[in-house]
């Protein structure tokens, strides 16, 4: 019925740490585009951005809200499949597939919304 109740202490672990870097993700994709600095540095003050900062910088506020949710969405999930004693709200394990699916599908239409703006 509940995916880890018979599992092991280091699947749960697993799982609690996953959940941590999943928040850790969601709570910097919600932080959005604030930039406390009073003024703009000229393009050749700014360091070269990495994969992360330039991944982020390509997607609008709205598609960086909808990843932050859905992360903190399945991660709050995934704490609860972990600890089935904790009386936490989750979907029931044998319909996973549409916390999934409803996660999948917000992603998708968020970047779909930000590659029609651009055109």
């Amino acid at each position: 019925m509940i995916l880890l109740i018979g599992a092991t202490q280091s699947l749960r672990v697993a799982a609690a740490v996953a959940a941590a870097l999943l928040t850790l993700f969601a709570l910097w994709m919600l932080w959005g585009g604030r930039d406390f600095s009073p003024e703009e540095p000229e393009d050749g003050d700014r360091p070269a951005p990495n994969f992360l900062q330039a991944f982020r910088r390509s997607l609008s506020r709205s598609s960086r809200s909808a990843l932050g949710m859905s992360a903190l969405v399945v991660g709050y999930h995934l704490v609860a499949y972990a600890n089935p004693h904790l009386p936490l709200v989750q979907v029931p394990f044998d319909r996973w597939w549409a916390l999934a699916l409803g996660v999948l599908i917000v992603i998708w239409a968020s970047l779909a919304m930000d590659r029609l703006e651009r055109r």
